[in-house]
């Protein structure tokens, strides 16, 4: 059986933070800071330091402690007023409402070119069908209508899934946190009362 080779996590120094570049607006829309990490991929095995730095907002540390101090909150308020907390309540306060503004634009606007395009397209074949000298430029119109369409469709829909996905691995990396830090604690506790009984016993 071959050996497997012993792999470790390597942490990216701060010299290669401070290397990476400021992307532009067009590589946000398309995605297209990525394709370094695919073509490095194409031309040799990839090491740690060829992925993105992870920001300090997205560690699971940070998420983790931010939601904490916030269940806190929630909990001295809910003792305060005298009704039950709300852990939903507490995870939501973690998006932004930039982040929950832009994702229900891009969805809106993702949604609004699934219903457009049909309508762009039945009036297209009609106006093929029918061919009238004077609908030529409403036909020329029509046409760079659906091309816009596709592309703007297109990007909206990529950002909606990817911020949504981006949202939902903060939010399940902080909840993961929450959840390790009470099953710590229980279990210390359990420990504890077992030690306090056999030292009774």
């Amino acid at each position: 059986m071959m050996a497997m080779k012993n792999v470790s996590y390597e942490k990216i120094s701060e010299d290669d933070k401070e290397t990476r570049k400021a992307y532009s607006l067009f590589s946000l829309l398309t995605f297209s800071w990525i394709s370094d990490v695919f073509k490095t991929g194409s031309q040799r095995p990839l090491q740690q330091s060829d992925f993105l730095d992870v920001p300090e907002e997205d560690e699971t540390n940070q998420l983790t402690e931010e939601l904490q101090e916030k269940w806190n909150d929630e909990l001295e308020r809910s003792r305060q007023n005298g009704r039950v907390p709300r852990l939903w309540k507490t995870v939501l306060k973690l998006l932004s409402p930039t982040d929950i503004l832009f994702v229900i634009f891009t969805g809106l606007v993702d949604s609004i070119g699934r219903f457009t395009q049909p309508f762009l397209l039945g009036y297209f074949l009609s106006a093929l069908m029918h061919p009238d000298e004077s609908h030529r430029y409403l036909l020329y119109g029509c046409t760079v209508l659906m091309m816009v369409t596709v592309v703007v469709r297109s990007l909206a829909m990529h950002q909606y899934d990817y911020k949504s996905l981006y949202l939902g691995m903060q939010l399940r990396s902080a909840l993961k946190g929450i959840v390790y830090i009470k099953v710590n604690s229980v279990r210390s506790v359990t420990s504890n009362v077992i030690l306090s009984y056999s030292a009774w016993e």
